[in-house]
């Protein structure tokens, strides 16, 4: 069955609806990518892919599709969905509870905002106003934020930033609003920077965040996708620098202001197969695991310690098992993973395969073929059942043990 004719419904969630105590339900653990995002509502579940597009919910117990939330975004600790509902003359942005069809507040704001960052803990949202009228005149672009306290509805003013900027997060405190500035003016336009908004103070750091071991280093690549842990002290983003044929990993720290730049296992003859890494945060936000099938390799790299690296390969994808892969189909499509609560292994999935990934051991078995193509995963609470929900609005669960007794992907 081919994707696109689910484009509307291509980023998934899953919600477990309370249930009884008499039917021993316990909700799973989804991590998804990107963003990697683990979600504890009371009895609820939900996962979504990409943020700004529309996400399915499902009822995990019966399988079934309930409601479609609008294109929106799920902070970190899954606390917070918010979406922008344009309006005659201003904005609403909504606020949704995963298990609840309408919103359960919603703030006012300009007509041309969108919701372009939440923080970890759900309290901050960035607001981006799009074609501001008085600002296009000028010589140099202006992108113009706001921020707003979900929790007192407070809306700042109209931030005006001198420069083409793109929000990549905001601390758990709200006094940090992380930017890319890209810069277009230099090599072939891909390069950028990342600079501090002290919301605080309302003053942009005129010195860019580096990764103190390549201060000299201009960073250039082009963002192909995010995670970040739930406590809201890294956000991880995949670059692929066209210029070197290198994929590598920008790690923020949004709590103490700082970056790193983690070079990734590449392969230059191949620059689109780069695009196809899935990163994943460990549980506890230590360590950061990218995934690529088309390269055949498991990247783990500890966020307090970068020397400690370690790559493990497996029999890359050769050919797809469908005809829904296409070399310029977006790799979200495509990809998802799911880490075990107990942090010890790690599912993937590209197209209909699935892997299982031991950390303690390093080996990689699988894949396991499922009948269609995979949306995205889910780990049960028990470690013990995968749940792969796909892009017809249908979910399967699978035993660990017995789906991977028999597979082996180990070089």
């Amino acid at each position: 069955m081919s994707k696109k004719h689910y484009f509307p419904l291509l980023l998934f969630a899953l919600l477990l609806f309370a249930c009884q105590a008499a039917e021993n339900t316990h909700p799973a653990v989804v991590k998804t990518n990107p963003p990697n995002i683990i979600l504890y509502v009371e009895d609820a579940l939900l996962m979504q892919n990409v943020p700004g597009d529309p996400t399915a919910v499902f009822n995990q117990r019966t399988g079934r599709f309930v409601r479609q939330l609008p294109a929106g975004r799920l902070s970190a600790n899954g606390q917070t969905y918010l979406a922008a509902n344009p309006q005659q003359g201003h904005t609403l942005i909504e606020q949704y509870q995963p298990h609840q069809a309408d919103p359960v507040i919603s703030f006012k704001a300009n007509d041309k905002a969108d919701v372009s960052a939440i923080s970890a803990n759900g309290q901050w949202a960035v607001l981006t106003i799009n074609s501001t009228s008085e600002f296009k005149n000028l010589a140099k672009p202006v992108t113009v934020i706001q921020l707003l306290d979900l929790e007192t509805g407070e809306l700042s003013e109209a931030i005006p930033l001198t420069g083409s900027f793109e929000v990549e997060g905001i601390d758990n405190l709200g006094h940090s609003v992380y930017l890319i500035e890209h810069l277009p003016e230099m090599g072939n336009g891909n390069h950028y920077r990342v600079r501090l908004f002290d919301a605080r103070d309302y003053l942009l750091d005129p010195n860019p965040i580096r990764d103190k071991r390549f201060l000299d280093e201009v960073m250039a690549g082009y963002a192909w996708g995010t995670a970040t842990d739930p406590q809201g002290r890294w956000l991880t983003t995949l670059y692929v620098n066209t210029l070197s044929n290198q994929a590598f990993i920008h790690a923020l720290n949004l709590k103490d202001g700082w970056a790193l730049c983690l070079a990734l296992p590449s392969d230059v003859e191949h620059l689109d197969h780069l695009r196809y890494y899935a990163l994943t945060l460990s549980p506890d936000g230590n360590v950061v695991l990218a995934v690529n099938p088309l390269l055949g390799t498991v990247t783990e790299i500890n966020l307090d310690d970068p020397s400690q690296q370690k790559t493990t390969s497996f029999d890359p994808v050769i050919t797809p098992l469908t005809d829904t892969f296409q070399e310029n189909m977006p790799p979200e499509w495509l990809l998802s993973t799911a880490i075990s609560p107990d942090n010890q292994t790690l599912f993937f999935a590209f197209d209909q395969q699935v892997w299982r990934y031991e950390r303690q051991t390093q080996q990689v078995s699988g894949p396991f073929a499922a009948d269609k193509s995979i949306a995205a995963l889910a780990v049960s609470p028990s470690n013990t059942n995968l749940l792969l929900a796909f892009y017809d609005q249908t979910m399967q669960t699978k035993a660990v043990d017995s789906t991977f007794s028999q597979t082996t992907a180990q070089k």
